[in-house]
């Protein structure tokens, strides 16, 4: 997956998330989704670890995971509190 990909993703989860301070997304091939519908694209696991702040002070981690397809298409999304 490319630069250029990841950042249209990470933008829609920053949109989806506000508040949240993101690190990198750590990008994994997800061939076990592919294996289900063979004329899926290739699909991709990415992890976004972040962490929000609450009102006093104190501050909650955050993982969202989002599968995407190499167009950048988000194909499902969840996270974590």
């Amino acid at each position: 997956m490319d630069d250029k990909t990841i950042t249209k993703i990470a933008k829609n989860v920053e949109r989806s998330f506000p508040g949240v301070s993101w690190q990198t997304p750590r990008v994994q091939h997800n061939p076990a989704a592919q294996a289900k519908n063979r004329t899926a694209s290739n699909t991709y696991l990415l992890i976004f670890s972040g962490s929000a702040e609450q009102g006093d002070g104190r501050s909650i981690p955050r993982q969202v995971r989002v599968v995407a397809n190499d167009k950048g298409q988000i194909l499902r999304m969840s996270t974590s509190h």
